[in-house]
């Protein structure tokens, strides 16, 4: 049944090449002759479409010459989708395409699909209609089912999807094999995809470096913003940094355009696909309804767009066009008189993109049906004649001209903050500057991991990587310790100095203001006991001996190897604070200090370094440094499985890293 919804979609969507049926019971299909097995096919196979039971693939394949058959997709299940058993046919199926050097989409993939030319490979009946906007966006899903909704949906919406590829369990091609195949390609404006989980973190990256040199955007659903089961971290980077806060840091880092949702999908594409590249994120709306225009204020800003205000000769022009209670500002509220004049409602909005002051524009339409038709027009040629992007939000449009403004030339979504809300996201993707040289993440190992097995090592590499400490010794006797507090002049902390006990605070090992003799014998003497009781065995190199740092603002910096995307940079609050804010700014290393910089200012420390509430502007530079050379440790050190310097001081003469750990590989 299943190869018969293909063979009925390839015809249906008049495929221009050969279409081969494959079946040992019938001479011919739908008119089409048959042959018994692929052996059996005259010359070479471009693609071969497997719909039959996953048990009886192996033999169809084992029996092919090498070289016949150039790629497959498989739309059968029954394999790693249902247990172990399925998993065990899935790897003998790919063990046997790899013989024959045959790559495969699949298995239990919904189909490949190609608007373009009518490869109609798919078992979906979101393609039993034929009447779809074929525009210049293509969708690659790891999940059949939901993807094909979304193209079903995106018709409805006149959204012009060309490619659709269900990867189904990615056996062998992956999401990024086929994306990257996809986004080079001529008639392909706009890749999004439909995920789950990334497989291949360097080739996801690659992907998006590879797209950021195209110009050409990348907007992906996400699924998972939760980690179920999740391995309580050993230290505070392993419980802040999950999979999806990971992949969200990738996202960012690399221009990656993330949808909250299927219809929040849709408009971003509808954003992309209708309108030019915008130079810069400032933006104008448009209103004959002053509550609509304030919503859509609201969505503009907090995507990241800015609204400034006409300047006087927008405001001169707009005066002489409006009534003179209209509000001329930004938003522009042009009264409830302008619903019946449709070419003043478009004048104004050319008015605001003509000026230099904006670089795009949203025009919020309630209620206009008795010149809808008018202004749907205009709106059509001012799309046709402008270089700069605009929206429209058409809450209620009548019947007659809803399907035509599926079809306009310009986004519309019926939302006024969601039309404003996507268009902004746009525009700040749009103006984002992004290297398109790939920067290398492979290194060699330029930290042994015996280096970071004892504190001697560990403070050796701190220091070699530039990252600042405080004035310290490691002391293996209380007559040591006491010299150098003695050198000190004032208080000191005393620490327990033992790499595997990553939580030393909890565990007793921290004693500070230590400030004489007798205070750092009861110290010393009290730790190494509360050690010996809770944590007996533990190795111990001495106690850490350090000068206390004066007041700053308390920053966490740490980082934690991801299976898939490798070393993950993240920085916030520190000290006790890191648990009340919670939400870190995270980026894949390596990195420099102006990206660190960009990362301090997406949280409240921006606020807080450059001098809150009157207090002396701290040293960010430093901190940012600090934050780099973090990342490139990171990457030189590959048995560094997480670290965390907690907390980072910061005042306005330097940033010291106060306390520290190491978790290996």
């Amino acid at each position: 049944m299943g190869g018969g919804f293909v063979l009925q979609a390839m015809r249906r969507h008049e495929y221009g090449g050969t279409i081969l049926p494959v079946n040992p019971r019938y001479p011919e299909i739908d008119g089409l002759a048959c042959v018994p097995d692929l052996a059996s096919v005259e010359g070479d196979v471009d693609l071969a479409v497997f719909v039959v039971p996953a048990a009886t693939i192996h033999a169809s394949i084992d029996a092919l010459p090498d070289g016949k058959v150039k790629s497959a997709l498989v739309l059968s299940s029954g394999f790693s989708e249902v247990g172990e058993e399925g998993a065990k046919l899935e790897r003998e199926l790919v063990a046997s395409f790899r013989a024959k050097k045959i790559p495969i989409v699949g298995p239990n993939s919904v189909g490949i699909v190609n608007l373009g030319n009518g490869l109609v490979a798919t078992i979906s009946q979101a393609f039993d209609r034929t009447d779809f906007p074929k525009g210049d966006v293509a969708l690659v899903s790891q999940s059949g089912a939901f993807g094909t909704a979304l193209v079903a949906r995106g018709q409805q919406e006149g959204v012009g999807f060309r490619y659709f590829i269900s990867t189904g369990n990615e056996a062998d091609v992956q999401f990024t094999d086929l994306a990257r195949s996809l986004i080079v390609r001529d008639d392909v404006r706009v890749l999004c995809g439909y995920l789950e989980n990334v497989r291949d973190g360097n080739g996801f990256i690659e992907l998006a470096e590879l797209a950021a040199s195209l110009r050409k955007p990348i907007v992906v659903l996400k699924a998972g913003t939760t980690e179920a089961g999740s391995v309580a971290a050993k230290s505070h980077t392993g419980a802040l940094v999950g999979s999806d806060e990971v992949a969200q840091a990738i996202f960012d880092a690399y221009g990656v355009i993330r949808a909250t949702d299927g219809e929040h999908l849709l408009e971003l594409l509808k954003m992309f696909e209708r309108t030019p590249r915008a130079k810069g994120k400032r933006l104008a709306i448009v209103s004959h309804s002053g509550g609509a225009g304030v919503l859509a204020a609201d969505a503009a800003e907090s995507a990241g767009a800015s609204l400034p205000l006409p300047p006087a000769a927008a405001r001169e022009q707009l005066s002489e066009k409006l009534a003179k209670f209209a509000t001329i500002s930004n938003p522009l509220d042009m009264t409830g008189a302008a619903s019946l004049q449709a070419n003043l409602m478009v004048n104004c909005l050319r008015t605001m993109l003509a000026s230099d002051a904006y670089d795009a524009g949203v025009l919020c339409v309630a209620l206009i049906w008795r010149e809808g038709e008018i202004l749907l027009s205009e709106l059509n040629a001012l799309a046709e004649e402008g270089a700069k992007p605009f929206a429209v939000s058409w809450s209620a449009p009548s019947e007659a001209l809803a399907p035509k403004l599926r079809e306009a030339r310009f986004p519309v979504i019926a939302d006024p903050a969601r039309a404003a809300g996507a268009l902004a996201r746009k525009l700040v993707h749009d103006a984002a500057e992004r290297p398109v040289q790939v920067k290398t993440r492979a290194a060699k190992t330029r930290v042994a991991r015996d280096e970071l097995a004892t504190t001697t090592g560990q403070i050796a590499v701190l220091e070699r990587y530039g990252i600042a400490l405080p004035r310290q010794t490691l002391a293996t006797s209380l007559v040591e310790a006491e010299k150098f507090r003695a050198s000190i002049g004032g208080p000191v902390v005393v620490k327990i100095a033992a790499p595997a006990l990553l939580h030393r605070t909890e565990a007793g090992g921290v004693s500070i203001g230590i400030e004489s003799a007798q205070q750092l014998a009861q110290a010393y003497d009290a730790i190494l006991a509360r050690i010996n009781v809770h944590h007996p065995g533990t190795h111990v190199d001495g106690m850490l001996i350090q000068e206390m740092v004066g007041a700053g603002v308390h920053v966490f910096v740490g980082m934690k190897r991801d299976p898939t995307f490798g070393p993950i940079v993240a920085a916030g609050p520190g000290g006790t604070l890191v648990e009340l804010f919670g939400k870190l700014a995270m980026r894949p290393a390596p990195f420099d200090p102006a990206d660190a910089l960009a990362m301090l200012e997406r949280t409240v420390l921006g606020r807080l370094l450059g001098g809150y509430r009157g207090a002396d502007a701290l040293d960010r530079d430093g901190l940012a440094k600090l934050i780099a050379n973090v990342s490139r440790l990171a990457v030189d050190a590959p048995d560094l499985a997480e670290m965390e310097c907690n907390p980072v001081i910061v005042t306005p003469s330097g940033c010291v890293a106060v306390d520290y750990k190491f978790g290996l590989t």
